[in-house]
């Protein structure tokens, strides 16, 4: 019961609304691999 009741309130929230997809390298993920290679030398 409670996934039915996620979906249905995700699809009242959404339902007006619009969907963006975000591609390409994320900044906190490029960040972090920077942190670690500057860490490891």
């Amino acid at each position: 019961m409670d996934e039915t009741m996620a979906v249905a309130a995700a699809d009242r929230l959404i339902h007006h609304g619009y969907i963006f997809e975000v591609t390409g390298e994320s900044y906190r993920e490029k960040t972090s691999k920077a942190a670690i290679q500057q860490s490891v030398k």
